[in-house]
């Protein structure tokens, strides 16, 4: 089994190749699922000073989601989730969590070296609304197809109702293949208006079990219903990019918040610039420092 360490990040078992039938579902359908990649020993020693950090933040991150909801127009509806952007930059847990995940992410873009472009925490709680169909590279000012993100639970997501993640199957690739392929309008339905994610729509990895970690390409359509069983979801995510891509320049709208406000490792530029984030590769990963001590 292939798994990864958060103790020893460069040792010998964090270098081995991803089977072959995960790098080819990878490429075939714009995502896949990485079974025990993360220790029962690592999952327990990390994942509760997550748990503190995320419960620390999520006065501010529900604040931050009211004010986007505001911002729409949608003060009447609740939220998709609650998320705290970065939290490698101040927990000590999260920053060696995304250093774990880099072999698989090297393996899966077939790349040696990487850049991380973000970490999230999401708590997705009972009456939340479900997480739209959305694909990350939308919103990410930098030019590039090569982008992965790594999605881990933190506690165990035993089925559709407790809310995995859902993908459009190969929608990386063409959007209208699926839409073909699910014969959408001899069910009805209008292919301009694709039912949300749920039961009947969307293929999922479900069950996850502690240690397991699902994979999505940054063109990928994703997105997850509402917690309809638990207490609510509490996941970790770590999106990283082929180093060489290119910075977009800023659109200029009046009273848009710049690139630097929201995302402060990134300084966007002329095309020929690259974003100044953290360039690493699982042989240098050792020798990164976490921010701080738990």
């Amino acid at each position: 089994m292939y798994r990864t360490c958060l103790a020893c990040v460069a040792c010998a078992s964090c270098q081995s190749v991803l089977p072959p039938e995960t790098l080819l579902d990878f490429e075939r359908h714009g995502h896949t699922v990485t079974r025990g990649l993360i220790s029962s020993e690592d999952f327990a020693s990390h994942v509760p000073m997550l748990y503190r950090y995320a419960t620390e933040k999520e006065s501010a991150s529900a604040a931050h989601a009211a004010s986007i909801m505001s911002a729409q127009g949608m003060t009447d509806l609740q939220p998709p989730f609650l998320q705290t952007f970065n939290p490698h930059r101040q927990c000590a847990s999260a920053w060696r969590l995304a250093l774990a995940l880099l072999s698989a992410a090297c393996a899966l873009l077939g790349a040696e070296r990487v850049r991380l472009y973000q970490t999230s925490l999401f708590w997705k709680r009972p009456g939340h609304d479900s997480t739209a169909w959305h694909q990350d590279l939308m919103t990410a000012p930098i030019a590039t197809n090569d982008f992965i993100t790594a999605w881990v639970p933190l506690h165990r997501v035993g089925c559709i109702e407790e809310s995995p993640l859902l993908f459009q199957s190969r929608t990386h690739k063409d959007l209208a293949a699926q839409v073909h392929s699910e014969n959408l309008e001899e069910l009805g339905i209008d292919p301009l208006d694709c039912p949300g994610p749920g039961p009947e729509f969307g293929d999922h990895h479900a069950p996850l079990e502690e240690g397991d970690v699902t994979w999505h390409h940054g063109w990928i359509q994703h997105g997850a219903p509402p917690v309809a069983r638990g207490e609510g979801r509490l996941a970790f995510t770590a999106s990283y990019f082929v180093d060489g891509a290119l910075v977009v320049p800023p659109i200029e709208i009046e009273d848009a918040p710049s690139f630097s406000d929201w995302l402060q490792d990134l300084h966007p530029g002329d095309l020929a610039e690259h974003p100044q984030l953290p360039l690493l590769s699982p042989e240098d990963a050792a020798l990164q420092a976490p921010p701080g001590a738990d």
